[in-house]
């Protein structure tokens, strides 16, 4: 088997790894990246005046695409509590309300059960304190 290389790409504000020869593996950003990101999906595609996405995959993005399954999913991200965005599997969250245009960025890398809770609980009190 051959061996996995580990490459650096760096830039500013994001530093991605890839681990493997032929896929992508444990890519690596910063919060404000990850914040950004969110300003573009809670602006309709657009950020900082250039347009990235249309509307219409805007509006793909924020459609439950998985059916009669109820699983609340669009092309890759969650759907819940009138918010859309990403999670990852050690607990770190991107939520993007396209209602009011709150962005919450929660970001850990967590084994613990706790992880979601502790990603509920801070959605919740995002969600208080935004609308303050």
């Amino acid at each position: 088997m051959p061996k996995a290389t580990l490459t650096s790409l760096q830039n500013r504000s994001v530093t991605a790894f890839i681990v493997s020869r032929r896929r992508l593996r444990d890519c690596f950003s910063t919060t404000h990246d990850i914040l950004r990101y969110g300003l573009l999906l809670a602006n309709n595609g657009e950020l900082d005046r250039k347009h990235y996405l249309s509307p219409s995959a805007m509006d793909e993005l924020r459609k439950e695409q998985t059916g009669e399954t109820k699983v609340n999913y669009g092309l890759g991200y969650h759907l819940r509590n009138g918010m859309f965005g990403h999670d990852g599997a050690f607990g770190t969250d991107l939520s993007v309300n396209p209602t009011n245009g709150m962005v919450a960025v929660f970001m850990t890398q967590s084994t613990s059960d706790d992880k979601w809770a502790a990603r509920d609980l801070f959605l919740k009190t995002a969600t208080q304190i935004y609308r303050e």
